[in-house]
């Protein structure tokens, strides 16, 4: 053989050898940029996670300060009712009678104050219930 051809193919051989070796380096470099990216892309994810829940904690904060700020206030409905759960356990309340006037002229009789024809109803649908459960006691107690 001639030494020439050995030279040419050992050329050959070492150019080979270098397009694999920078071949090598580029693909080294572009895992790297892909990695760099890959992280950056995480750490955005991780840090718009922390602000949602930042922002999410905020938002049931403040509806939690809002009841905090309103759930001791009396119910006006309530109020009300109790009063007139009191009136009417107290036996009702009466006006007192008016006496005549100078003038001699009688003021009508006193009203007695009691429940409106919206509580009587509410009084009446209630008393109905509780008889539906006075009725439904015995079916329960047959039941296993």
């Amino acid at each position: 053989m001639n030494p020439l051809l050995y030279a040419k193919l050992g050329g050959a051989a070492l150019l080979l050898a270098a397009a694999f070796y920078l071949g090598g380096l580029a693909s080294k470099s572009r895992y790297e940029a892909l990695r760099a990216a890959q992280l950056s892309a995480v750490a955005a994810a991780y840090q718009n996670q922390v602000l949602a829940r930042e922002a999410s904690e905020a938002k049931l904060q403040r509806v939690q300060n809002a009841y905090d700020a309103i759930k001791d206030l009396p119910d006006p409905a309530t109020v009300g009712t109790a009063h007139r759960v009191l009136i009417a356990a107290a036996g009702g309340c009466d006006v007192p009678e008016t006496r005549a006037m100078a003038g001699g002229a009688q003021t009508p009789a006193a009203q007695p104050v009691g429940p409106s024809g919206i509580e009587r109803a509410l009084g009446d649908y209630i008393a109905a219930c509780s008889a539906d459960a006075a009725q439904m006691i015995p079916m329960v107690e047959l039941a296993p």
